[in-house]
């Protein structure tokens, strides 16, 4: 079990129940590191970097839209180290490097997620 991880992700996607509105990353490639590479379970803290699209707003009233590059830090939890397949719990925090665009102007639009998966 190493220290270091590398994440490399597709089409995660963050949309609010009954909502039109949604935050994407087409891909997303993070440095993992572990606290305790020898447990079986370990926190792990990590950044990386993506190509993202977020959409805020109906299909008739479009408050903002944009894509680009995103910055994003995570914080998470990791169970079951020594196994194949690998359950986890982590928090994002997601900024993008670009300004969505809209009827109100243009502004800055972080993300901030919970979720938890399995991975191998």
């Amino acid at each position: 079990l190493n220290k270091w991880a590398v994440d490399f992700s597709f089409f995660n996607t963050v949309s609010p129940k009954g909502s039109d509105s949604y935050f994407g990353d087409y891909m997303r490639i993070q440095m993992l590191y572990f606290t305790d590479a020898t447990s079986q379970n370990s926190f792990y803290l990590g950044a990386g970097i993506g190509y993202s699209s977020v959409n805020f707003g109906s299909e008739s009233n479009r408050m903002s839209d944009g894509e680009g590059l995103t910055g994003t830090v995570t914080a998470g939890y990791e169970f079951f180290r020594a196994s194949t397949i690998r359950s986890f719990i982590q928090f994002d925090f997601t900024m993008p490097f670009f300004r969505a665009s809209g009827e109100r102007g243009d502004f800055f639009t972080p993300v901030a997620a919970i979720s938890m998966g399995i991975g191998f």
